[in-house]
């Protein structure tokens, strides 16, 4: 698995910016809950279960790619748990939007997303 990267641009914008213009570019926000609902069922399904691992581990291993570029560049800290940062990273994108549609909330869903990534990406960047 291979992600490119802009000139210029930091692994840490690319990853927000990539998952900022998905959230956004979605024709109908209520499609995220029809997603939720089935993750949610998945936990007492073994089918839904084995696809929503599979595709999970697809989302959590590009991740893995694009965290280990930034540390190979410098950018982020080389002593991050790769496989545990991918995943606390999917697993907070979650459960903002679980928290998000699951409340009723009515701000910007994608401005949330993108200031938790930022935030998560203050503790893995080297200083």
């Amino acid at each position: 698995m291979e992600r490119t990267f802009a000139a210029g641009q930091t692994v840490e914008d690319t990853i927000v910016a990539d998952v900022v213009r998905v959230v956004r570019e979605l024709p109908d926000q209520r499609m995220i809950v029809a997603v939720l609902e089935l993750d949610l069922v998945a936990m007492r399904d073994p089918a839904l279960r084995a696809y929503h691992a599979e595709d999970y581990a697809t989302k959590r291993q590009l991740a893995e790619v694009m965290i280990r570029e930034g540390i190979r560049r410098g950018e982020l800290r080389a002593d991050i748990d790769v496989e545990d940062a991918a995943r606390f990273a999917y697993t907070g994108i979650f459960g903002i939007y679980l928290l998000h549609f699951g409340t009723g909330e009515e701000d910007d869903v994608a401005a949330k997303i993108e200031r938790y990534l930022r935030l998560f990406f203050r503790g893995l960047r080297r200083t």
